[in-house]
């Protein structure tokens, strides 16, 4: 299977030779790479996304916005966008220029069933930061486990993204794979989620 990955713009900045990142990425067997370009505050627009030519891998820009102000500046692109409390996700989930929904983790739980449920009807699709996990497991994984179990039960369309910020970050999605069975995804649900085919039809849906 062929997979797809979400990366931090950062990666592009570290990697002198595009080579290397696009050997990993054939390696891993990661066809479709999403560049994130996250979006602060207004000055953020003004700069371009480096997205790098490479062999047999397509290359995307993929918005993430923390101001939301700036959301609908930005025009036929992916977008996605993070929330750090209960009344951000609510936002987030009525915003119809709003693709994907980043890690709805925090300190706190941030996201409910009310949102879930919402998330299904506005067509909004949940993403999973692996890197995010792994900076902070315990309440990663407590919350993963609780959001993953609202999805399931309301049919809401969700990804796994390495996020890497550096080539040492990328992630086998054959593992990810395996680990997610731990929070009792179906195995043919989980392929679902992390074949590179499911961005594409999103994208020209």
């Amino acid at each position: 299977m062929e997979y797809f990955d979400f990366i931090d713009e950062t990666i592009i900045e570290q990697t002198n030779d595009n080579s290397q990142l696009n050997d990993m990425l054939n390696q891993l067997n990661i066809k479709n790479v999403y560049i994130i370009k996250k979006i602060k505050n207004k000055k953020d627009l003004e700069k371009q996304i480096d997205v790098p030519k490479l062999k047999n891998i397509n290359c995307k820009p993929i918005y993430l916005f923390e101001d939301l102000e700036q959301i609908n500046k930005i025009k036929n692109n992916i977008i996605m966008a993070q929330g750090n409390t209960p009344n951000d996700i609510l936002k987030l989930v009525n915003n119809k220029n709003i693709d994907f929904i980043y890690n709805p983790i925090g300190k706190q739980p941030i996201f409910d069933e009310g949102c879930a449920k919402l998330a299904k009807i506005n067509g909004k699709k949940i993403v999973f930061s692996i890197n995010e996990l792994l900076e902070n497991p315990y309440v990663a994984i407590k919350q993963w486990n609780f959001i993953i179990k609202l999805l399931k039960k309301n049919k809401v369309d969700m990804i796994f993204i390495s996020d890497a910020k550096n080539t040492n970050e990328l992630i086998d999605m054959k593992i990810v794979s395996y680990f997610l069975l731990n929070f009792k995804l179906d195995e043919n649900i989980i392929n679902r989620f992390l074949n590179k085919t499911i961005i594409e039809k999103w994208e020209y849906a």
